[in-house]
């Protein structure tokens, strides 16, 4: 048998259940083939397919790591944004263009020694995507400390898969 802890959105109240262990693996199994998930991507190129560009980076990281990073800022899919084609394809409603998320913080306030540049930073241009707080802190994911003088500016463009695409 295998432990789920099911937990609410609205509140902090969780109820711990029992199942078999072949129910388990299809809940698994569904969310990973069924349930589309919206990222930004780490790649470098066009962003018309869902990419990052660093525009601006002055820190000590390098390009790759800062769109590594980018990608493991957890968004999520507004309800009624996206459906299912009858390809089995998730395609965004209306067939608008995937929304892009912008960042651009700099850490040059005078007496400021170092900024912590949250999730909360990326600005999506449309309502279907939003950056949320982690709903048991209720902080947002660190993405990089900047010291006096540093700045970041990306611009992603975000992509929309299900589980099994980067499996």
């Amino acid at each position: 048998a295998c432990r789920f802890e099911i937990r609410s959105n609205r509140g902090t109240d969780s109820e711990p259940c029992d199942i078999a262990l072949v129910y388990g693996n299809a809940i698994r199994r569904t969310l990973l083939e069924e349930v589309p998930y919206v990222a930004l991507s780490p790649d470098k190129a066009d962003l018309g397919r869902g990419v990052t560009d660093v525009r601006a980076n002055t820190s000590i990281f390098n390009d790759e790591f800062l769109r590594m990073r980018l990608a493991l800022i957890p968004l999520s899919l507004a309800p009624g944004a996206a459906y299912r084609s009858a390809e089995g394809v998730f395609r965004w409603v209306d067939g608008i263009r995937p929304p892009a998320c912008n960042l651009d913080v700099s850490a040059n306030k005078r007496g400021i020694t170092s900024v912590k540049v949250t999730g909360s930073a990326l600005k999506a241009d449309k309502d279907a995507v939003t950056i949320r707080p982690d709903p048991v802190t209720g902080d947002h994911v660190v993405f990089v400390k900047l010291t006096s003088g540093q700045r970041i500016a990306c611009k992603g463009a975000v992509s929309m898969g299900v589980g099994l695409d980067d499996a």
